[in-house]
């Protein structure tokens, strides 16, 4: 399990996923990836995936991803800070969670520093996406 204070060295990073059209063959190859490395971090069926990501296609992708496994997707608000985030992720039981850092000038690290550590208790992975996420 990650301690609060562990957790942002502990990021995982899936190949970035840039936002661009994707036709049906794009979708089944890239979940089908995503799902391949959600599996390789020991995530399967019946394993809960938080998604704090925007509206978009490594939303979706994800989703999919997920749905592959039979992993179930927790759907995280963008605009919840650490109480919500940290009640969330607890309540849940995810073993990971997917964000984007740096979207819109979000501080999610900065967020996810001040969730209670108790919280994060059964939190096993960060899963960076988007641009910014061969940063860790």
């Amino acid at each position: 399990a990650l301690a609060a204070e562990t957790a942002l060295e502990a990021t995982d990073v899936l190949a970035p996923l840039r936002e661009r059209s994707l036709d049906f063959a794009g979708l089944e190859q890239t979940s089908r990836r995503l799902a391949t490395g959600l599996a390789d971090l020991g995530i399967g069926a019946g394993d809960r995936v938080a998604l704090w990501l925007p509206n978009g296609l490594a939303y979706v992708n994800l989703f999919l991803a997920c749905a592959r496994l039979g992993a179930c997707a927790v759907s995280v608000n963008m605009r919840f800070r650490a109480v919500e985030v940290g009640d969330l992720v607890a309540r849940s039981g995810a073993r990971a969670l997917a964000y984007h850092p740096g979207f819109q000038h979000i501080d999610f690290d900065g967020i996810l520093s001040e969730v209670a550590p108790r919280a994060l208790a059964g939190l096993e992975h960060l899963v960076a996406v988007g641009e910014n996420a061969g940063r860790a």
